[in-house]
């Protein structure tokens, strides 16, 4: 017997990846925090923190590299995280008020969106990884992949609301 896919599946999906982004998020700011700690560039109200005192130049330099990755990470992140979170939202929602107009196709619907919401932050957690690690050419592979699976979202939403 096969098991189908429900509006339910749907809606757990949707809270697993909005928990697993906003901890990715999470991970970023925190790792922001301490790459300024590290560097000394943090803000005069927060001295009592460690601070990057008495570093050479060149581990100064290597330090506030490490801080400008991390702040690229974190833009990154929320130029990309809470529209992909709005998309994905807004799929669930067109799909989950769609039901009885989407008929049979309804399992299809909710597996393609299952699957293009994973994909989208499987990728965004891959990207940060990558960037943190300096590797270029397939981070841009993932990022376009990641807006890919939002497009995917964006026309299944169009498909289930028009139906």
């Amino acid at each position: 017997a096969s098991t189908m896919l429900t509006v339910q599946n749907a809606l757990q999906t949707s809270v697993v990846c909005t928990f697993v982004l906003f901890l990715k998020l999470l991970f970023s700011n925190l790792y922001l925090g301490h790459t300024k700690n590290k560097a000394g560039t943090r803000v005069a109200e927060d001295t009592y923190q460690e601070q990057g005192g008495n570093l050479t130049a060149d581990e100064h330099e290597r330090r506030k590299e490490a801080q400008d990755r991390a702040q690229r990470v974190v833009s990154n992140d929320l130029e990309n995280i809470p529209i992909g979170l709005l998309v994905a939202w807004g799929s669930f929602d067109a799909i989950s008020y769609s039901v009885v107009a989407m008929g049979n196709e309804l399992e299809a619907a909710i597996g393609a969106f299952i699957a293009l919401l994973a994909v989208f932050t499987g990728c965004r957690v891959l990207h940060t990884a990558m960037y943190m690690s300096g590797i270029g050419l397939a981070r841009s592979l993932v990022y376009l992949i990641s807006i890919l699976s939002l497009l995917g979202l964006v026309i299944l939403s169009m498909y289930a609301a028009f139906k």
